[in-house]
Formats: C-alpha cells, sequence, structure tokens
C-alpha cells in the first residue's frame, strides 16, 4: 500500500476519535448515570467483592491498625456532621454512653 492511503486511513480514524470524543463529552453525564446504574456492572462489583472479601477487610484491619489518628479524625469528622444534620432540630445533640461506646467501636472490624 502506498503511504498515501495509509495517511488517509489514519487521519480517517482520527476524524472518527476526535467525533466519539465530541459525543462522549456532549453526553457525559446520562453515560456515567447509565453506567452507575448498570445491572451488569453492579452484578460485577458484588462478584468481585464476594470475591476478595477476605483481602479488603485484611487492607482495611491493617490501615486501621498503621493509621489510628487519621481513623479518629474520620471517625470525628462522620460523627460531626451526622449531628450538625440534626442539630437543627436538636441544638444539644450530645451522645449518651451507648453512643460513645459505637463511636469508639466504629469502623473495627472484629
Amino acid at each position: 500500500m502506498s503511504p498515501e492511503i495509509l495517511s488517509k486511513n489514519q487521519s480517517d480514524l482520527d476524524k472518527i476519535k476526535q467525533q466519539k470524543r465530541d459525543w462522549y463529552y456532549r453526553n457525559r453525564k446520562s453515560v456515567l448515570r447509565q453506567q452507575k446504574k448498570s445491572e451488569k456492572k453492579n452484578q460485577y462489583l458484588k462478584e468481585w467483592y464476594q470475591k476478595n472479601r477476605t483481602e479488603c477487610i485484611g487492607k482495611s484491619r491493617e490501615w486501621i491498625l498503621n493509621h489510628p489518628t487519621e481513623r479518629k479524625s474520620i471517625v470525628q469528622k462522620y460523627v460531626q456532621n451526622k449531628s450538625t444534620r440534626k442539630s437543627f432540630w436538636k441544638p444539644y445533640n450530645i451522645p449518651d454512653h451507648i453512643q460513645l461506646e459505637w463511636i469508639k467501636s466504629f469502623g473495627q472490624l472484629v
């Protein structure tokens, strides 16, 4: 084949790629929404997590043991965000002893 034909084919492929890119950019919200609700994707993720469950739990336990201060700050932020949502209705939303125990054990995999 001559180089002219190859370059023409290449330019056609580039045009098609650019068209696809433009189409995706225009429709990315609907595409992402579709992918998020996709049964096929949800099924794949469910199977993957079931297959790698012990590995995921092991990694999270290891992270919790290696990063106690970060975990504590994450739990505090979570509790503050939850309490700020309720603070409009309950200005003095002070956790009782049961809630404090739950906060301390939050995220720990026993």
